[in-house]
């Protein structure tokens, strides 16, 4: 089976989910909720989610669930990966600055992906209307992209000293250091497909991509450390 055929079923559904669903409310009464006579912003948000619909979150997680199987498809595409064999012989660019460029474009994505679902969820009434609700994640949007970008580069050069490359994405890691590298991105990789997984069900869709390009971004770098044990010293 084809990479494409097996991303069909969930791309189907998502879409089904999300159309058949889009004219529900995604909460159920706005009228209980804490609004400006009250002032109390915890109040708000524990109600916020109290009130939320089974349809509304069944509509984001299909949008959500949809935009993951095009982008994987789109990533299979372009990385030539249309099978198991494909995706076994997946490797890095063959240059390093590839890896970097890409995955600044990655984060960059992300953060305009979270920027545009603060507008839907600002749109939606999700924040407190008595405070500069928006203003605030906005900010944190602003100056999380100044101390990732120079901190993801960094990694990523760290990772390419040396390199040969393109590699085997998969390819395993043979002494301390290229394990050492492959334990953090490890990590780093996980907590990217926990964010992941929340954006699919909260229907964070422009955010999907950026973390999709992340995750292959940190693998290359992964794999760029391992080709070092190559390299004669």
């Amino acid at each position: 089976m084809t990479v494409y055929r097996a991303l069909a079923i969930p791309f189907l559904v998502g879409i089904a989910l999300f159309f058949a669903l889009l004219s529900h409310p995604h909460f159920r009464d706005k009228a209980g909720w804490p609004w400006a006579n009250d002032l109390d912003t915890d109040a708000f948000l524990s109600a916020r989610e109290s009130n939320r619909t089974v349809e509304g979150q069944l509509s984001d997680f299909g949008l959500g669930l949809a935009t993951l199987a095009l982008s994987l498809a789109g990533a299979a595409a372009a990385l030539g990966a249309r099978d198991r064999a494909g995706i076994r012989r997946l490797s890095t660019p063959s240059r390093a600055w590839g890896i970097v460029v890409l995955a600044n474009v990655g984060l960059l994505a992300f953060f305009f992906g979270e920027f545009v679902t603060l507008g839907r969820d600002q749109a939606r009434g999700e924040f407190a209307p008595w405070a500069d609700s928006i203003g605030i994640p906005i900010a944190l949007l602003v100056s999380g992209w100044q101390h990732l970008a120079p901190i993801l580069t960094l990694a990523l050069l760290i990772c390419l000293w040396s390199a040969r490359l393109p590699v085997g994405l998969w390819r395993p890691p043979s002494g301390w250091w290229p394990w050492i590298i492959t334990l953090v991105i490890g990590l780093v990789v996980g907590v990217e497909i926990v964010l992941l997984g929340d954006a699919v069900w909260y229907g964070n869709a422009f955010v999907i991509p950026g973390h999709m390009t992340l995750i292959f971004s940190l693998l290359c770098g992964r794999a760029a450390a391992a080709s070092r044990a190559a390299v004669p010293g």
